[in-house]
């Protein structure tokens, strides 16, 4: 299992205390890409819950009853999207190479 640390700012600017959510390892991808940002939203009014998206990976989103609930959803639509993306680029050109890339 992946840990992935979460924190979020309140309405009022402060920063909430971090926690550890586990996901399940992305299989085929380097051990050191398993951080990503979650940007969490409270539900509407009314509805309750929570939402989510991932900065790093367009398109992934999450939503649940509870936060841990929602991060794993959108755990999950990241690790789909990842491996769909990967699949389509080697489906397009099976030639193509991977190469690791690490931003400091």
């Amino acid at each position: 299992m992946e840990a992935a640390n979460t924190s979020a700012k309140t309405a009022g600017g402060e920063l909430e205390r971090s926690k550890t959510i586990s996901f399940p390892r992305i299989q085929g991808y380097h051990k050191g890409m398993k951080q990503f940002t979650a940007i969490v939203h409270r539900g509407e009014p009314g509805e309750g819950g929570y939402w989510a998206t991932c900065l790093e990976v367009p398109g992934a989103n999450g939503q649940g009853e509870t936060k841990k609930e929602c991060l794993g959803s959108l755990g999950e639509a990241i690790k789909l999207l990842l491996e769909t993306e990967r699949e389509e680029a080697f489906r397009l050109d099976p030639q193509a190479e991977t190469a690791e890339l690490r931003l400091a």
